[in-house]
């Protein structure tokens, strides 16, 4: 239910156009003239092409992602992937090539078994998946085979007879088999079960629902093992334990098999760029701790890594350490889902890679599911975005693209928003003040062009800001509002003088003197967007696309075509058409010498940082609808001027209703089909994104800092 406030600001707003109505009637104006011009006002004030432009900047930025290797899955990604505040990346095909390559001759086998070290690799090679091509391990095995014996290792294998095969479970971190061994010279025919995994999971399964056991003098051998197992992954590499029962006997530790996943060449490239870019990157992987370790060291990452029995119990300063840690290692699938969900409590906007089927909760918990290259199909149905190659380039580039995605639609908001405000304030004072309604064609034609020529926003070139975006309702506003009144200022200075300079008949031909008012605003308004691309630096500091720059001198120059041959609206003098030029430029000036000044004088009060915790719980995370922060602001924005919030907090902040993010996902994606359907087939004449070191160097600081 509204409050009184809410339902007495709505009636305002909305009956802004029957005030004019009932002034204009009273005056003695024709009511049909007055209805036309009332409901033009009202198509003035309401930002027509908005959906538009931003699912057509939208679908442009996802077939860029695309042909970086990023599909993206739901457009709204595009504008949360620009406020991420932390990734949590995978280690195996994401930080390191995945490429594993067994190293034999660093076997380690238990003396009490008896085996050799190419026993102890047949054995490991019959507990895996010659069919599972993706499987980096596996496959791995047999090409150490395969190098080891030649081609005579086939024959090797055929020395046994699997008749049960259990695969690899991500939850039980093993696979099993079964087999038989045939009788061979200097051997004996026996039927064994054998386990390959984890060192720790195969010493000791515990009761987790799969093929469980205990190995023999698991104390005892637990002590050794352990000793070897550290002793290789800190050497960087990764292992792998190999346990066998004979003839039903009790299982036996056999050997370790020591694997070398080097990091990929691009890593440390790419981790610097996401710090520069003010992303911080987390470890979370299955691996050994001191695996892990030692990739961060590798790669520059921090070495600050835990294990996940760190993880539980949850505390307040458990919370803390999460947030603390560079990552963490032997994870299972609930402990990414857990880190996801407590780093959000802390207000933080998360991205998750995985792959896996149980990698599902924990892409969906995240703001941003990001399935890497070969993830199957559960992680792929889960994640937002899609990789198609290894590694975090392509995360990278999503990141750059986004923010150039969120600029130009800032641009195009607060343009759209500071030229309603111009508009609706510069004719209800000539109305209110000097009876001087405006034709209805007039208000149509502004509008019109503004929302044609605008849609090349999306094609603009833009400097992705430097650290994650962080939009608010308040800040928008306050600009918009402060850019709108100075044009309208500006508007309403040259009317006010228009009788003594204009060498037409401005003071006694109604129509004239429409027409002057018609040309000079939309002059005016066509060029505020130049003012409204850089809200903190002067307009001339990024140079425009060329068609957006082609539209706006395009629709300048039909107005001036219009109101030189008398075409729609009524013929100017040539004296005055050059006037309205010329003055039009110079507040195209002086008004981003306003926007500085203002921007200085935010800085200088302290309100740069008011403005940006507005709209912001203790924590620092978001007030308001969920999902997308660009989708979000926008229905901020408009409940903020409809007041259509649900009460108020202790602060007097409105408090809206939270929409299920999936559910807002899903209603977007539909919504927004249409576009992509439209533009998956036309060319990109818009920037290229480039290497991701040039779009990040020299980037600018970040753009709402101080006001969005």
């Amino acid at each position: 239910m509204l409050d009184e406030r809410k339902e007495s600001d709505i009636v305002i707003f909305h009956s802004r156009p029957f005030f004019h109505f009932l002034v204009l009637s009273v005056r003695g104006h024709d009511v049909d003239s007055v209805i036309l011009g009332a409901l033009s006002m009202v198509i003035a004030s309401v930002p027509v092409a908005l959906p538009m432009v931003m699912q057509i900047t939208m679908a442009i930025g996802a077939r860029k992602m695309a042909d970086h290797k990023a599909i993206v899955t739901h457009l709204t990604a595009l504008q949360e992937i620009a406020s991420m505040t932390v990734l949590c990346s995978d280690k195996t095909g994401t930080l390191t090539t995945a490429h594993i390559t067994v190293m034999p001759d660093q076997i380690w086998c238990n003396p009490e078994s008896g085996l050799t070290k190419d026993e102890v690799l047949i054995l490991a090679a019959l507990c895996s998946n010659r069919a599972n091509v993706d499987d980096a391990i596996d496959s791995a095995l047999f090409r150490a085979l395969s190098k080891r014996f030649g081609e005579a290792w086939e024959e090797r294998m055929q020395e046994y007879e699997v008749t049960k095969f259990v695969g690899f479970n991500p939850e039980f971190k093993r696979t099993v088999c079964y087999a038989n061994r045939t009788a061979t010279s200097g051997g004996t025919a026996s039927a064994l079960r054998i386990g390959k995994g984890l060192v720790d999971k195969v010493l000791q399964t515990g009761s987790d629902g799969g093929d469980t056991w205990t190995v023999d003098k698991v104390q005892e051998t637990r002590s050794i093992v352990s000793t070897i197992d550290t002793e290789m992954s800190t050497r960087g590499y990764k292992t792998i334990g190999v346990v066998v029962s004979t003839d039903g006997g009790p299982m036996k530790m056999v050997g370790i098999i020591p694997m070398l996943d080097p990091p990929r060449e691009d890593t440390t490239w790419v981790i610097d760029k996401m710090h520069e870019a003010g992303v911080e990157v987390k470890m979370v992987t299955g691996d050994h701790l001191n695996i892990a370790k030692e990739t961060a060291k590798l790669i520059g990452m921090s070495t600050n890594i835990l294990p996940n029995t760190e993880l539980w119990p949850a505390s307040a300063m458990r919370d803390e350490m999460i947030a603390m840690a560079g990552g963490f290692a032997q994870v299972m699938p609930k402990d990414k889902q857990e880190v996801v969900a407590v780093l959000q409590k802390q207000g933080k906007i998360v991205g998750m890679t995985g792959d896996g089927v149980n990698d599902a909760p924990a892409l969906k918990q995240a703001q941003i599911g990001i399935a890497v290259h070969g993830a199957t199909d559960a992680a792929r149905g889960a994640s937002d975005i899609i990789l198609t190659e290894p590694g975090l380039t392509p995360i990278y580039t999503a990141v750059v693209e986004s923010r150039r995605i969120y600029q130009r639609l800032r641009s195009y908001v607060l343009y759209r928003l500071s030229a309603t405000v111009q508009i609706v304030t510069l004719l209800s004072i000539l109305i209110f003040g000097y009876d001087q309604s405006i034709s209805a064609i007039y208000i149509i034609l502004l509008a019109l062009l503004n929302d044609i020529t605008m849609i090349m926003v999306a094609y603009d070139n833009v400097k992705p800001s430097r650290y994650p975006e962080k939009p608010t309702v308040v800040g928008l506003l306050s600009l918009s509002v402060f850019l709108g009144l100075m044009m309208m200022l500006f508007s309403y200075m040259y009317y006010a003088v228009a009788s003594a300079i204009s060498t037409g008949d401005f003071a006694s031909d109604d129509d004239y003197r429409e027409s002057v008012i018609y040309v000079q605003i939309s002059l005016s308004i066509e060029m505020l967007i130049f003012n409204c691309r850089e809200p903190q630096e002067w307009f001339w500091s990024s140079k425009p696309c060329l068609g957006l720059t082609l539209s706006v001198i395009g629709a300048n120059l039909l107005v001036i075509i219009f109101a030189a041959t008398g075409t729609v609206i009524a013929q100017l003098s040539a004296s005055d058409i050059i006037v309205l030029c010329v003055y039009d430029v110079g507040v195209l000036f002086a008004v981003d010498v306003s926007k500085m000044a203002y921007q200085h004088w935010l800085k200088v009060n302290g309100f740069g940082s008011y403005l940006d915790h507005i709209g912001k719980d203790e924590s620092g995370s978001k007030v308001g609808v969920g999902g997308s922060y660009i989708c979000s602001l926008i229905c901020e924005l408009s409940r903020f001027l409809l007041c259509l919030g649900e009460g108020t907090d202790e602060n007097g902040n409105p408090i809206r209703r939270q929409r299920p993010r999936k559910e807002y996902l899903r209603e977007e994606s539909e919504h927004s089909s249409e576009s992509m359907t439209l533009l998956s087939s036309s060319s990109d004449d818009g920037v290229e994104l480039g290497s991701p070191g040039d779009t990040a160097e020299g980037a600018s600081s970040s753009i709402l800092e101080n006001y969005s």
